[in-house]
């Protein structure tokens, strides 16, 4: 179902870039990192995105957004005093954006950097998966889980465009769970296309 949606958002994205001329395609990745309660639970992650957004003003251009995240659990933080003492977890977070967006460029007076503004609401697919064994005098335990959901949330950014070819982006993304929202920041460098 996941693939299907990603192929179907990656399709509409290059027939609209066929269809228009003014229009902005931004391929890249970066860094991400949960924020937030928690935070410590989880390491430095990774990203890639794909944008697109067609020109509707000197100003305005709107779009979308597909993006994949991940991060691995720390293990040593998540474990505490127990570390090392026959138990042992691993396990990973992952998150898929689908995001409608808007971005914003203020006028520009020449040079070669362009500042922007970018927002965008949607949806994010989240899976979780975990192992955990323990072993003691012999006897061993282990667990596993998996679960996923999807949730609506909103990400917000600026970022700069440098000789009409790379972007660099940091985003903030507030994905609405039920327990607690999750938040999560990325820094993102991207090679700009059709602009």
């Amino acid at each position: 179902m996941v693939k299907k949606a990603i192929i179907l958002v990656l399709a509409m994205m290059f027939c609209m870039n066929l269809a228009y001329a003014q229009n902005m395609i931004d391929l890249g990745g970066g860094i991400s990192k949960i924020t937030g309660d928690d935070s410590e639970y989880f390491n430095m992650g990774f990203n890639g995105y794909g944008q697109l957004f067609k020109k509707y003003s000197e100003t305005m251009y709107i779009g979308g957004r597909v993006a994949y995240n991940h991060w691995s659990i720390n293990e040593d933080e998540f474990m505490g005093g127990y570390a090392g003492m026959g138990a042992e977890v691993s396990g990973s977070v992952s998150v898929i954006e689908l995001l409608p967006s808007i971005r914003i460029m203020p006028a520009s007076k020449g040079g070669s950097s362009q500042f922007f503004f970018q927002a965008g609401v949607g949806l994010y697919m989240l899976k979780s998966e975990y192992d955990f064994t323990m072993s003691f005098y012999g006897y061993e335990m282990s667990e596993s889980s998996s679960d996923s959901e999807n949730k609506m949330g909103i990400n917000l950014g600026a970022g700069i465009i440098l000789n009409n070819k790379f972007s660099i982006t940091p985003m903030y993304n507030i994905v609405f769970t039920e327990d607690e929202s999750l938040k999560y920041f990325v820094v993102d460098v991207g090679i700009l296309l059709g602009n």
